[in-house]
């Protein structure tokens, strides 16, 4: 007994089956994650080591070549690259998508392990970290309130920091901002070398007095007592009375050396929040956490501490990442449902029928519903791409349906029973339905052999896709024929099925379905009569719709497109060596000037000196603008960008570069544009990478522009004299370690008031370390105690070297990185390579391009594979199915028809092309054969019935029209809501509606016009009958 079949006469056990697979997917959806994309790891480990006092060469030489060197050869490995500064190096390895990373730390750790002997004895142990994009913080708190920044400091190190570090789902919390209390203790000099003490017997008098241990227990006839040392400060007295040292019989006490003062730790940098200094949380989750749950946790926190307070004290939430991807989530369901009615009222304009609509409807909830089972399953998220995925088949849900309703109401039309009608009906149109699905499915298995992050990203799209095409053929094989045989039972004196709901409008409907039955079997001759001319036809308008892409570049091409996610990003550099007050001042000024041309803005703020990503120091600073939402604005954030690149450039000595928040360089290591030097002379690669960042800078469109390396930094070097200093008994690391205290200062240990701890730090006081002279003359401690001057055993000298060295494997590379206004990376990147070929290159160095242009180019080319093997797929199931080589080539031919549609629709809606629209192009090829096959199957059938070749391929038109038309139109109007892009997120999704509507529109069209013509030929040269 054939399943459908078994659906119809066991009617109970399947509705029962179905509700089952509806209760689960309830279920299952509760327990799904909301997130703004798939779970992207990227494959790549981090080693950092310290070597104090090391230069970048020198580094380069003793540690970097050789971790380079050992880690190149561990199985998978993509790439390596190193960044190497004053005392510290930092290699990364980007391994294969698909790299285990547990397995890869360990080889990591194995191998530094086997190299460990090579190393300098003096230098750190490394550090090895995974690349967790969870650990981008995912809000930022500020801290408002009538006290000073001190209070507000205090009061969230205190109470606010680890309240809100309890709250489920968060990771780390840090604050950022206000003045933080310490206890400074603050040598003389002169003293110390007067009285021959070593800084070092500051720092062990402090940290041996400063303790509390444990010092086991006490056990009498009936109690037993713990035992603790504590000799904890209580005041600053404390310390001013320990005792450092012994001279001529007098003990010498920190008071006489030092002064100890309670004050501010030195300020580094500030924190603003809509122009005010305040104090700022950064709030990080847990790796696997989901970012909606963890971010309405950390707001549920905030509303319990209200009252716990102090008066005035409050919250202002200047970024929260879960309300875009809230608002995302809501969108694409909106777009979900108002496709489904969409999709619905086409069903009920071409059958007229209520209760026939509403069988052929149920099929989107149940498939959809049932694939969150599978999601949940498969640990797939609830985000933009896997719901994008739905979105998207809704339109297709039906498709299968559509042809056996249609089916099943021509055999009621003949006279059958419900049941009789259900089942054969069915049966009828079964293999094709099922040949049809599988080639929309077969085009999505390709992509699951696509490399990189286009891979990663689209795979559960796919997922769902199949999934819910899995389900939706299940119930027209199944529900549709057992519902129909419930409640499909009337007929009306036309013979079409209406259960007694005929009216006036309905009989209109009717009469003009009739009408366009007539009229298309009247072109179908005129057709068949001049096929030439229609073939000749369609192959000039396929050539011309191909040179709007290639030669003449009509259409714009990228990797990805920006999304508008209400955040901007103004990032200033002032000269090097910039005190942070200068920055401070400027960064005001320009906040002012932003604020003036940006009236949308909602909440901004600022972070200037150290503490971001990239470029760091007190000369640099950057400006977050947050948005109003996209709907209570006229322009869009990439509209804005380009109005304050044009406004801000009017600051002398100070480069501003404006960039938005989201979208580009979604490959998360990567810049939209870089130019990679290759060159071994780093002065040489400095110069010509100026000259390349020259050249970029007039290239149309292109901005924010910036060499990698940073410009050389005003600095001084210390620089050992090794053998003197052997001689004396002092080493490099004692050397930089006791030059760190006196001049950075070094927290030793913790003064603690009640539940909260000041760091307490020892350093020179300012006035003995303001001069070249003065540092010159540090004292230093030798390993006998005696003190020496710095210049006994070293040089300080202006520094000669570079900043940083930069390395990609394992050769010396400067990268010049730019950003694009527009959507045509692809011809920036033309041009600049262009551009680029003029410049003269010393022998040893070479240029390359990377950033997006390279990802986006090896994406076009595994999509363009994944594109070829989805044809092929196609081609195969159709011959399995048609049992012939030539039918299905036939059929084939509706995939470059398709292209027409998409060319142009993408070109008159101002869509690039991205990996977004390829990826509906590779769907495209699965979808728009579907019609062709049900086409050409029953025109196959009728002649086999015995009819003439033209009088079949009318026939059989003239019947499938309608199931054709409503499976297209189903199919194109459930995804224009989402191809309008409205709304958060829609970037990510609407260049694939697009690109499918224009594909579908076109190759409807030209399946009901074009392959009767070739059927035609192919059947009259090639005698394709069995």
């Amino acid at each position: 007994m054939k399943l459908y079949e078994l659906a119809v006469r066991r009617k109970i056990t399947f509705i029962m089956i179905f509700l089952g697979i509806v209760g689960f997917g309830i279920v299952s959806l509760a327990q799904l994650k909301p997130e703004l994309m798939p779970d992207i790891t990227f494959p790549t480990v981090t080693i950092r080591q310290s070597y104090p006092g090391v230069g970048p060469v020198e580094l380069e030489t003793l540690i970097t070549r050789r971790v380079e060197q050992a880690v190149s050869s561990i199985n998978r490995v993509k790439d390596v690259s190193s960044s190497i500064r004053e005392g510290r190096t930092t290699t990364t390895i980007e391994f294969e998508w698909g790299t285990d990373l547990e397995a890869a730390v360990a080889d990591v750790r194995e191998t530094l392990d086997r190299i460990q002997r090579l190393m300098p004895d003096d230098a750190d142990s490394p550090s090895i970290f995974k690349f967790d994009f969870s650990a981008m913080p995912i809000m930022m708190i500020g801290i408002n309130g009538p006290y000073d920044r001190v209070y507000l400091r205090e009061l969230a190190d205190s109470l606010i920091e680890p309240r809100i570090e309890s709250a489920d789902g968060v990771a780390a919390v840090s604050t950022h901002g206000g003045r933080e209390r310490e206890i400074q203790v603050r040598v003389e000099r002169a003293r110390l070398e007067s009285l021959s003490i070593p800084v070092s017997a500051v720092i062990g008098a402090i940290t041996s007095d400063n303790l509390s241990l444990p010092g086991g227990s006490i056990k009498t006839n009936t109690r037993e007592y713990l035992l603790r040392t504590s000799s904890e400060f209580e005041s600053i007295e404390d310390i001013e009375k320990l005792a450092v040292a012994q001279r001529n019989g007098s003990t010498i006490y920190i008071r006489d050396i030092a002064e100890v003062v309670d004050d501010f730790r030195e300020r580094t940098n500030e924190m603003t929040l809509n122009g005010s200094p305040g104090v700022m949380i950064q709030v990080q989750q847990r790796s696997g956490a989901s970012t909606v749950e963890t971010a309405e946790n950390v707001r549920q926190v905030l509303d319990d501490m209200t009252s716990e307070l102090p008066s005035g004290v409050s919250f202002t939430v200047a970024m929260d990442s879960s309300e875009f991807i809230e608002n995302s989530i809501s969108n694409l369901v909106q777009v979900a449902i108002q496709g489904s009615i969409l999709a619905v009222l086409i069903l009920l304009f071409f059958l007229r029928n209520i209760p026939a609509t509403l069988i052929v409807a149920i099929t989107i909830p149940v498939s959809i519903i049932a694939s969150f089972t599978a999601m949940r399953i498969g640990n797939i998220s609830l985000n933009i791409i896997s719901l994008g995925g739905l979105a998207l088949a809704v339109g297709m849900l039906v498709d299968n349906a559509i042809v056996v309703l249609e089916n099943i109401f021509r055999h009621r039309e003949n006279g059958q029973t419900p049941i009789e009608g259900a089942i054969y009906g069915t049966a009828e149109v079964s293999m094709p339905i099922v040949a049809s699905t599988l080639t929309t499915i077969a085009v999505f298995l390709p992509i699951f052999f696509v490399q990189g992050i286009t891979g990663t990203i689209f795979r559960e799209m796919v997922l769902t896709i199949t999934l819910s095409l899995l389900v939706s053929l299940f119930a027209a094989l199944t529900l549709i024929p057992l519902l129909s045989s419930i409640l499909l039972t009337g007929k009306d004196i036309d013979g079409e099925i209406y259960l007694k709901s005929q009216n006036r409008l309905a009989m209109s409907i009717s009469r003009f379905l009739h009408k366009l039955d007539s009229i298309y079997a009247k072109v179908l001759t005129w057709i068949l009569g001049h096929k030439k001319t229609v073939i000749f036809g369609c192959l000039a308008l396929f050539i011309f719709s191909i040179a709007a892409v290639f030669p003449l570049g009509w259409l714009p091409a990228e990797f990805m497109p920006r999304m508008d996610d209400g955040n901007i990003s103004i990032n200033l550099e002032l000269p090097v060596g910039t005190r942070l007050e200068e920055t401070i001042k400027k960064t005001n000024e320009i906040e002012k000037a932003a604020l003036l041309q940006v009236p949308e803005t909602d909440i901004y703020r600022s972070r200037i000196g150290p503490g971001g990503f990239g470029r760091t120091g007190p000369h640099v600073a950057q400006i977050s603008l947050s948005l109003k939402p996209a709907a209570e604005r006229k322009r869009s954030q990439e509209e804005i960008t380009g109005a304050l690149r044009q406004n801000l450039n009017s600051f002398p000595g100070v480069k501003v570069q404006v960039s938005g928040g989201g979208g580009r360089g979604l490959s998360g290591m990567t810049s939209p544009i870089e130019v990679e030097i290759f060159g071994y002379d780093l002065d040489l690669s400095r110069k010509i990478s100026e000259e390349v960042s020259e050249i970029i800078e007039r290239v149309p469109n292109v901005v924010n522009v910036q060499i990698g390396t940073d410009d050389p930094l005003l600095e001084y070097v210390i620089r050992m004299d090794r053998s003197r200093a052997a001689a004396l008994g002092v080493s490099a690391a004692s050397v930089a370690s006791q030059v760190e205290t006196y001049v950075l200062g070094r927290t030793i240990g913790f003064f603690r008031t009640g539940e909260d701890e000041h760091p307490i730090t020892v350093q020179l006081k300012e006035d003995d370390r303001q001069s070249i002279s003065q540092i010159e003359n540090l004292p230093i401690a030798t390993s006998t105690g005696r003190l020496l001057s710095l210049k006994t055993i070293a040089d300080v000298v202006p520094a000669a070297g570079p900043v940083s060295i930069e390395r990609f494997r394992q050769q010396r590379r400067n990268v010049v990185t730019a950003d694009y206004e527009g959507k045509n990376l692809s011809a920036v990147s033309r041009e600049i390579e262009e551009s680029l070929s003029e410049i003269i290159l010393p022998a040893g160095f070479y240029i390359s391009m990377g950033g997006d242009t390279k990802e986006q180019r090896e994406a076009f080319f595994w999509l363009g594979l994944a594109l070829i093997g989805a044809i092929l797929l196609v081609y195969m199931v159709m011959a399995s199915q048609f049992e012939s080589l030539l039918s299905p080539f036939v059929v084939l031919l509706t995939i470059p028809m398709s292209l027409i549609g998409v060319i142009w629709l993408l070109l008159f809606t101002g869509t690039s092309i991205s990996i977004i629209s390829l990826v509906g192009v590779i769907m495209l090829t699965g979808i728009v054969v579907n019609n062709s096959i049900i086409l050409v199957d029953y025109i196959n059938l009728l002649r086999a019935r015995g009819l003439p070749l033209d009088e079949a391929v009318i026939t059989g038109g003239k019947t499938r029209l309608r199931p054709v038309l409503m499976t297209s139109l189903t199919t194109i109007l459930a995804m224009m809501p989402m191809a309008f892009g409205l709304g958060d997120g829609a970037e990510m999704s609407y260049p694939i509606a697009r690109a499918l509507i224009g594909g579908l529109v076109a190759s409807t069209i030209l399946t009901l016009l074009v392959i009767p013509a070739i059927y035609t030929i192919f059947t009259n040269r090639f005698s394709m009958e069995k």
